[in-house]
């Protein structure tokens, strides 16, 4: 294109302050959202590298272990270095991600103006990705700075080859290598740019000769190491457990339903769940590649940059269209476009651009492109005041769909844990009605009538989620805990087995509890070693030890309770400042029984400590 410029349109300084004056306008409800309800509460308020104390054996950490399903030690690493420095605030996280946001806006900008050569349908193209309404799930959600993190150095990795493409210097492609590994430390899905210089290559008509392969071959080998974490993840996470077997149909539905949504943006939630009305849809997903991979064929032909743009968004999306499912059961959501969209909305602006006469071209397209972002930029206000809190989020998506049994669930935990247990009830019995095989409504609803003190509706509740879900830690932890109060001794026994066999993240708190049922049943050497176990994973709770000392005295094991007692006084006296715990020790009936039935210790702490007593 060639360059058709006047007034403001023709300095670049211009443009990109109108940009981010426009982004920030878009956005700026997102300075007043809280903290969602929605994996932020333990993927970032939960997390405990985020809050571990700002040292360099933290960073390392941070960098050295893996999660699960995705390896994002950038992103933490910044939540991290947040939290150190202004503690969980809100408004801060979303000024970060903001901030970061704006800057991939420049950078979009800037990779567009180098492939179109065109300031005003670079500034247009940026300003459509940067305000189209998909992108505010990635700003407005906390989390999501991952995908901020990884779209800012991923679009930096395309500017430096372009930039390596005019001179051919050694410098810029490193640059582009080093930007790259830094996207891919943010999130581990930079393994498509090595593909994206050779596409850029073949835009650029470059013959693709060995030393073209060559140059590239860090980038290729990083990029394997990357995708290597990514379907680690996958299949040693929790998608590991809940594989679907039409992945494909999904993967080829997606294809064209982000399309779909990019030119229709309305009725956009925050996750489309696989549920009987949407499985249906996935049957079309091979006419929907079909129409895509026929259109992208079509534009190719017709011009190299719209081809090119259609295969960066085809290229970009289908790793993450249903290839692989991650986590829960979702077919789509909208924060997946983040890099991808730049595909969509820079081959529909060549197109049209293509279209038209080259006297009408900047004529008609301004005004249309301007008039389009505007009106994204609206829709994406307005939706950013529902990413405000989880409340109206979740309410909101089941509004769109009824029958989203993630969302539903999701509002149903965040009011019970607001302490609006009667609206919690509704949207339970509401899961029940509509999900009997789904574990959420059950559990929920028990978790209420357990807090109104109905224990025995909790336990049939309980029962019934356990039916559904036996895999579940907290479930029979739950209802051990009920089952033990209402004298159900050996099933609350059997519940608590149940939790450690999976791995309940207390464990300590199930041996405490497991040792409190053996030891109702007369199971004095269980519950001892229960006991045990839990004083060591609680080295430092004191009633566990008070407790493990009235275990031995009542089971008659005398040496062994002054012995424990012994110890446990000890280990207080080294420490003074433990006065209340200290307490708790001496005022125990464990103390006047090990004292009046053990003459050698009565004697031990009248020379230790020069108490008195008989």
């Amino acid at each position: 294109m060639n360059q058709d410029s006047a007034g403001i349109f023709e300095k670049r300084s211009y443009l990109i302050f109108a940009l981010l004056v426009l982004v920030i306008f878009t956005f700026s409800p997102v300075m007043s959202a809280h903290y969602l309800f929605f994996d932020e509460h333990v993927a970032v308020l939960g997390n405990s590298a985020i809050t571990a104390p700002l040292s360099l054996d933290s960073l390392v950490s941070i960098f050295s272990s893996y999660e699960p399903n995705i390896y994002t030690p950038l992103s933490i690493a910044s939540h991290w270095l947040e939290y150190n420095l202004f503690g969980f605030n809100s408004a801060v996280s979303h000024f970060i991600n903001l901030l970061l946001h704006l800057a991939c806006a420049v950078m979009v900008f800037l990779v567009a103006e180098a492939l179109v050569s065109n300031l005003r349908v670079a500034f247009i193209v940026a300003a459509m990705w940067a305000v189209h309404p998909v992108q505010v799930e990635s700003v407005a959600w906390v989390l999501e700075r991952r995908n901020l993190l990884y779209g800012l150095f991923f679009f930096a990795s395309l500017a430096a080859y372009l930039r390596y493409l005019k001179s051919f210097r050694a410098l810029d492609m490193a640059a582009a290598t080093a930007f790259m590994i830094i996207s891919g430390l943010s999130k581990n899905l930079a393994f498509f740019l090595p593909a994206a210089w050779l596409m850029l290559d073949w835009l650029k008509n470059r013959r693709l000769t060995r030393a073209v392969f060559v140059e590239k071959l860090p980038g290729f080998l990083v990029a394997l190491g990357f995708l290597s974490l990514m379907i680690f993840g996958v299949h040693s996470g929790a998608s590991a457990a809940s594989k679907q077997s039409f992945n494909w149909l999904i993967a080829s539905y997606n294809v064209g339903f982000y399309v779909v949504k990019t030119l229709l943006p309305t009725a956009l939630a925050p996750i489309y769940e696989i549920n009987a009305g949407s499985a249906d849809l996935f049957s079309y997903g091979p006419l929907f590649l079909l129409v895509t991979l026929v259109t992208g064929v079509l534009i190719c032909r017709r011009d190299r940059l719209a081809g090119f743009a259609a295969l960066f968004y085809l290229f970009n999306i289908l790793p993450l269209s249903g290839i692989v499912v991650v986590g829960y059961r979702f077919y789509a959501v909208l924060h997946f476009l983040y890099v991808a969209l730049f595909g969509i909305i820079l081959c529909l602006a060549v197109t049209f651009c293509r279209t038209l006469r080259s006297s009408a071209r900047m004529h008609l397209f301004m005004p249309v492109g301007i008039v389009l972002t505007i009106w994204l930029s609206v829709i994406s206000f307005q939706y950013c005041q529902i990413w405000s809190n989880s409340r109206a989020l979740f309410e909101y998506a089941l509004e769109i769909d009824p029958d989203n049994r993630f969302a539903r669930n999701q509002l149903g935990v965040f009011l019970e844990n607001n302490r609006d247990y009667y609206e919690a009830a509704k949207h339970y019995q509401e899961l029940i009605k509509r999900y009997p095989a789904f574990f959420g409504g059950y559990y929920g609803l028990g978790r209420i009538y357990r807090r109104e003190g109905q224990n025995a509706a909790a336990i049939e509740l309980f029962s019934k989620a356990l039916k559904v879900n036996q895999k579940r830690a907290d479930l029979p932890l739950d209802r051990g805990m009920l089952l033990l109060g209402a004298g159900d001794f050996s099933t609350a026994e059997s519940d608590f087995s149940m939790a450690l066999q999976y791995n309940y993240s207390n464990l300590g708190l199930v041996h405490f509890w497991r040792s409190e049922a053996r030891r109702r049943q007369g199971n004095y050497s269980g519950a001892i070693a229960d006991l045990l176990l839990a004083a060591a994973e609680n080295k430092d709770d004191f009633s566990l030890k008070v407790g493990l000392i009235e275990l031995f005295v009542e089971s008659g094991q005398i040496s062994e309770a002054a012995v424990a007692f012994i110890s446990a006084c000890g280990q207080v006296t080294e420490n003074p400042q433990q006065w209340l715990e200290y307490l708790q020790i001496i005022c125990s009936p464990s103390f006047a029984a090990v004292l009046q039935r053990s003459t050698p210790y009565r004697n031990f702490f009248r020379s230790k400590f020069n108490w008195h007593f008989f």
